[in-house]
């Protein structure tokens, strides 16, 4: 029984996308916008079938048809799938009984873990993650705790992507995370404080993003740096209350910040080679083979094709030069 792909199938699969080239993998997958739409038309079928039968039912339908699909036919990362361990999952979740309660937020996180974890899909992960975050914002009408539980899963992603790791599915999950936590710790303070910037939370964020900037440095990672940027920029959201000044000035002052910082980082990257950079890459050893191979296949011509040398024209004048002939 082989439950998802394995540590080669997904690293042949990453090298293949990244190259452009067809998938020579046994797993049958799909790009970003046609899984959307097979998740969709999917889920469009699942209720068309629940509508006629129990939804216990459909769970146990949904799961084994996603199974057969799996074991027998090798999708994984078509969307077909995936809506159907998603659909099996709301089913089971809309038969337990309700009591109204927010704890309710903890099943549905726990059925995007299941679903996260069986598809190997980062977007449940990280739905599970905002969910879970939500569930702190909508317990405690302090927003603190939603802003201290989505900065520490933020945080714990970017630490995981410190590591190698050997899935690069499991890299995506921590990238998501790493990405979307700090949009999800200033949701809440944003929904209910609209009018009211808050520096402690200005100054929060801009901690995060320093401290995320300077890992994403050094680590040289582009999803902890994005993680970092975004951060950075709620932090002057929040602290625009500290510049006394016209909406006009503002944007001025921003684009001035915005050229010195393009700048700087221009200067800085002018003649790196490695990591972060701003100049083209050197040639690799393949580059150079390709053109050692041109210039050898264009030095042994066949003969048929080299041009044929100039042959001197008979005949003439008796006398002259330069071409003119003495002869009438």
């Amino acid at each position: 029984m082989t439950l998802w792909p394995s540590v080669e199938d997904e690293r042949a699969k990453a090298l293949d996308a990244r190259l452009g080239r067809k998938s020579t993998s046994p797993w049958k997958s799909n790009g970003l916008i046609l899984s959307i739409v097979f998740f969709i038309l999917t889920l469009l079928g699942v209720l068309a079938f629940v509508f006629f039968f129990h939804a216990v039912v459909g769970a146990v339908v949904c799961i084994v048809v996603a199974e057969v699909l799996i074991q027998k036919k090798k999708f994984f990362g078509t969307g077909i799938e995936s809506a159907l361990w998603a659909s099996a999952l709301g089913l089971i979740l809309s038969e337990l009984p309700s009591t109204g309660k927010i704890e309710a937020l903890l099943a549905v996180a726990l059925c995007a873990v299941i679903a996260g974890v069986r598809m190997r899909n980062a977007f449940f992960g990280t739905v599970a993650a905002c969910i879970v975050v939500a569930y702190a914002g909508a317990k405690w009408d302090d927003p603190w705790p939603a802003v201290v539980v989505a900065l520490t899963i933020g945080f714990a992603a970017i630490i995981a992507l410190m590591r190698q790791w050997k899935r690069p599915s499991n890299e995506e999950l921590f990238a998501f995370i790493a990405v979307v936590m700090p949009l999800a710790a200033y949701a809440t303070p944003v929904f209910r404080y609209q009018a009211k910037s808050q520096l402690s939370l200005a100054l929060v964020f801009a901690i995060f993003g320093a401290t995320s900037m300077a890992i994403a440095i050094k680590r040289r990672d582009r999803a902890t740096m994005i993680s970092a940027a975004i951060s950075l920029a709620i932090a002057i959201v929040e602290a625009r209350d500290l510049f006394y000044a016209t909406l006009e000035a503002r944007l001025m002052i921003a684009g001035a910040l915005l050229i010195a910082v393009a700048a700087i980082v221009s200067r800085a990257l002018r003649n790196k080679t490695t990591g972060f950079v701003a100049t083209p890459s050197s040639m690799t050893r393949y580059d150079e083979a390709m053109q050692l191979a041109g210039a050898f296949s264009m030095a042994h011509a066949s003969p048929q094709h080299a041009a044929a040398a100039p042959e001197r024209e008979s005949g003439g004048g008796s006398f002259g030069g330069a071409g003119a002939s003495g002869d009438y």
